[in-house]
């Protein structure tokens, strides 16, 4: 993370360029940090070719994340040495392909780069296995999402249920809400002490429905999910998109849906 990055700080285990990992995970932040805090050690391993390739997973939080603007821009010095970098999404828009690549690797229309590559997945709208939509706007969208994921559960005992709310505040009473109905779930948020046991508790299929802030956006994939809800505020339609690839076009049923619940 980025903390392990900051000023005058390196991890132990990457000090030894020598003994470094075949592949080293690191958030947008850290990468930052060590061109920024580290050039000097990032340039070692450049010219000793450690660096072979880089890829950049969930890219379209250019489009959403304003402080990432600045981050991704370090990417660019990559390019300069050589080395390939490959950026990966499955709601970026792909009219705005070149801009992006523009944007992070020099300015200018870099996509006929052969060290530049964007793979988009383009699945999540398959034709032959829809999923179905559905928009609920009105003021008490809390408690018509509990009564819906409720109902869902009762009708449809061998799948899965991920609600993905805006905020914690939502979070924690939608979780109120179901424990009220005798519907099973947990609720997680970044940071929070539950989040390691609820999420393999998840992927474990011994939970029947996780709720969570946008970090569930990221991973999380129960292959038994059905049903989606986004709860809240809606910010930005690439999170919408996000959510629907929740349900995998491999692994839809005619049950399959996306739910959505705003006070919009």
């Amino acid at each position: 993370t980025g903390k392990d990055f900051e000023e005058g700080q390196l991890p132990n285990d990457l000090k030894n360029v020598d003994l470094l990992p075949s592949i080293l995970f690191v958030s947008l932040e850290a990468m930052s940090l060590l061109f920024k805090n580290h050039s000097v050690y990032m340039k070692n391993l450049v010219e000793r070719e450690l660096v072979h390739k880089v890829f950049v997973d969930e890219c379209h939080t250019i489009l959403t994340e304003v402080n990432f603007l600045d981050k991704y821009l370090s990417m660019g010095e990559l390019v300069g040495a050589n080395i390939p970098v490959m950026s990966m999404s499955g709601s970026f828009p792909k009219r705005l392909i070149d801009d992006y690549v523009g944007y992070m690797f020099g300015g200018d229309d870099r996509s006929g780069n052969m060290n530049v590559k964007c793979i988009l997945d383009e699945s999540l709208f398959g034709d032959n296995k829809p999923v179905f939509l559905g928009f609920r706007p009105r003021n008490n969208y809390l408690e018509y999402c509990a009564d819906h994921v409720e109902r869902f559960c009762k009708e449809h005992e061998a799948y899965n249920t991920h609600v993905i709310v805006s905020t914690v505040m939502e979070g924690e009473r939608v979780e109120r809400m179901l424990v009220k109905k005798g519907v099973g779930c947990r609720f997680i948020f970044s940071g929070c002490e539950t989040l390691e046991d609820t999420a393999k508790a998840w992927m474990g299929d011994e939970l029947r429905v996780l709720i969570s802030t946008t970090l569930g956006l990221v991973g999380n994939e129960s292959h038994r999910t059905q049903l989606v809800c986004i709860v809240g505020f809606l910010y930005d339609l690439p999170s919408v998109v996000q959510s629907i690839g929740r349900i995998r076009v491999q692994r839809r049923t005619k049950y399959s849906r996306v739910m959505i619940f705003t006070p919009m």
